[in-house]
């Protein structure tokens, strides 16, 4: 069980090297989305920081790893809220109004009950907390629903909602090392998978449709619906012979040559217009 430990531990970190390579070098830099990666890579570092003190050095009394558990759960959460905020220019603000102020309201049963969860070896959050933290994680995570990352976003909240069983089973300490082992796993697998398949584009052929598919993936679809809508706004009221959909763009099918063409310089122009308190020319570039 120790060897094993060890080896989730290593796994552990070179995951968050692996996710930190793609928050500071990969395609986030032209995005909103640097706020979401630098929570992602935060959550990933205490996540392992709480493993190897716990299940490798051993150095944690029960009380004060259910408190760092809990802790990396609440953080976990923020990666997903940042999302729903990543737009300029209040990206920053979102950060700073919400997002903190979100791991402070649920962080505040630590801070009450922390001293005494130590000394007596034990840390549980009431109810209320955990149906918030519940209705919070669905929010967050319900945006990708739906979208290419849709099992690795089910994935990350049911690996979340695992952790958090330390503050909410407290009589069933026996059943803790399988849920977290699981749980971590789970986590570990999620993120790997889409710093993995972040690199590769599903949608070969270039152009808007590649433009709108990467776009709604990484932003989910919370975003994507209200691009949608202000898209076949502008649509309509400029007859244009496309409309927006889910999967991409429709065309008329009596539409011209010349009505085409006209319509394509159109979606450009819109498309850049829209897009632009999300991403930067250069990604929209690469994708045309």
């Amino acid at each position: 069980m120790y060897v094993f430990s060890v080896l989730t531990s290593c796994v552990a970190f070179l995951t968050t090297l692996v996710l930190a390579r793609r928050v500071v070098g990969g395609q986030l830099r032209q995005t909103t989305l640097t706020t979401a990666g630098v929570w992602a890579l935060l959550m990933s570092v205490v996540w392992s920081t709480a493993w190897l003190l716990e299940f490798v050095l051993a150095t944690l009394s029960d009380g004060a790893a259910d408190l760092l558990w809990y802790s990396a759960a609440i953080i976990g959460l923020c990666p997903p809220i940042a999302v729903l905020g990543a737009k300029r220019p209040g990206v920053r603000v979102w950060n700073v109004f919400i997002l903190l102020p979100l791991a402070a309201v649920f962080g505040w049963a630590a801070l009450a009950d922390g001293p005494a969860a130590i000394r007596d070896g034990g840390f549980q959050i009431e109810m209320p907390v955990t149906i918030g933290f519940f209705i919070v994680s669905v929010m967050g995570i319900g945006n990708y629903i739906g979208t290419r990352w849709t099992f690795p976003a089910l994935g990350y909240c049911f690996a979340c909602w695992t952790i958090l069983t330390r503050a909410t089973l407290i009589g069933e300490r026996e059943y803790f090392p399988n849920l977290q082992m699981f749980g971590f796993w789970l986590m570990i697998g999620c993120l790997l998978a889409v710093c993995r398949f972040s690199r590769v584009s599903p949608i070969k052929d270039k152009g808007f449709d590649r433009v709108w598919l990467e776009f709604r993936d990484w932003f989910g679809i919370v975003w994507s619906k209200r691009i949608q809508e202000r898209v076949n706004d502008t649509a309509s009221k400029e007859d244009w012979c496309a409309r927006l959909e889910h999967h991409g763009f429709e065309w008329s099918p009596d539409a011209t040559e010349e009505q085409r063409a006209e319509t394509n310089e159109r979606i450009d122009h819109t498309l850049r217009w829209l897009l632009r308190r999300f991403v930067n020319d250069e990604w929209i570039d690469e994708r045309l």
